[in-house]
């Protein structure tokens, strides 16, 4: 796949694999990554845009948004 890179933030929430196969399915080039991530390896993987997906653990999401 060319294109833009989205980088979707696994929250660990129910639709995360639902989202993550709906972009793929429309051509678009993205990868689940793990919440636990710092802001210097997602910048690293040098992403077009971020997908936050919904879930309990969208408090560890708070460092990296602070962040940006």
């Amino acid at each position: 796949m060319s294109g833009p890179r989205i980088l979707i933030i696994n929250n660990y929430g129910q639709f995360c694999h639902l989202i993550h196969r709906t972009i793929r399915d429309l051509g678009i080039d993205n990868q689940l990554v793990k919440n636990t991530l710092t802001t210097e390896e997602i910048l690293e993987k040098e992403p077009d845009g971020l997908i936050l997906s919904g879930g309990p653990s969208m408090r560890s999401m708070c460092p990296f948004l602070a962040s940006v």
